[in-house]
């Protein structure tokens, strides 16, 4: 997959995009993320200097969209990672214990009931700790929804990644049959987790977004535009 990273310039502000070729995009696509990040999808066929003439002609879309995003992540109120704090993961909730032990050289989490307590040296590592239990309960469960969606679909799957992700919810390689999930869904409502899930799965028999693809998933997800409007609408408040 090849990537380029360009500059653009606009109204004294100083902003970049990752340029990222695709087999999937019939067309060039813009994407901003929940942080104001911006992304260029580009057709295999289609050149990285086309593309940068795409990008400028459609500067102040650009532009408004990252202020846009960057304006509703600061609206969110700030994490609180100690102890005490609930975490939603996986359609329930765990209690944060946080133990702090400077002389430490490794950082673990453990499970116990409803709780899931981080040992570390010094409190910036809490959240890095958490993302690998995140990461850990999310692959656990991706696996078991894939399979559970790949067997109603009638496809097969090689691989299931759990990403980070930060321009899209999911990917999928149809012609390595395998399909990425960020570890940020855990969070989120389990309807939400299984919407994108399905989402995926449905592209490993269908490519691209058209009426097939989408009546395919409305049969196994039949509220799926509830789910991605809230997807729209909370999918900042994932972002830490």
């Amino acid at each position: 997959m090849q990537k380029k990273i360009i500059y653009l310039q606009s109204n004294g502000e100083e902003f970049n995009l990752q340029l990222r070729r695709s087999k999937r995009a019939k067309n060039i696509i813009l994407k901003v993320n929940m942080s104001g990040e911006a992304e260029v999808v580009v057709p295999w066929y289609v050149s990285f200097s086309a593309a940068e003439r795409f990008v400028k002609r459609n500067t102040q879309w650009l532009q408004e969209n990252i202020e846009k995003n960057k304006a509703k992540k600061k609206s969110i109120p700030k994490r609180d990672f100690s102890t005490g704090t609930l975490l939603p993961v996986l359609g329930d909730v765990r209690q944060l214990v946080v133990k702090v032990e400077p002389k430490r050289s490794r950082s673990r989490f453990k499970e116990a009931g409803d709780t899931i307590e981080v040992v570390v040296a010094r409190n910036s590592d809490v959240q890095v700790v958490l993302e690998k239990w995140y990461r850990a309960k999310a692959q656990q469960y991706y696996d078991r929804r894939v399979a559970h969606y790949t067997e109603i679909v009638g496809v097969q799957v090689n691989k299931i990644v759990v990403s980070g992700a930060r321009t899209q919810w999911g990917s999928c390689m149809r012609n390595k049959c395998r399909i990425s999930l960020q570890w940020r869904l855990a969070q989120a409502p389990l309807y939400i987790v299984d919407y994108v899930i399905a989402h995926e799965v449905m592209h490993l028999k269908v490519r691209g977004h058209n009426k097939e693809f989408w009546h395919g998933v409305e049969g196994i997800c039949p509220e799926y535009k509830q789910y991605r409007k809230w997807l729209r609408e909370n999918g900042q408040t994932l972002y830490w």
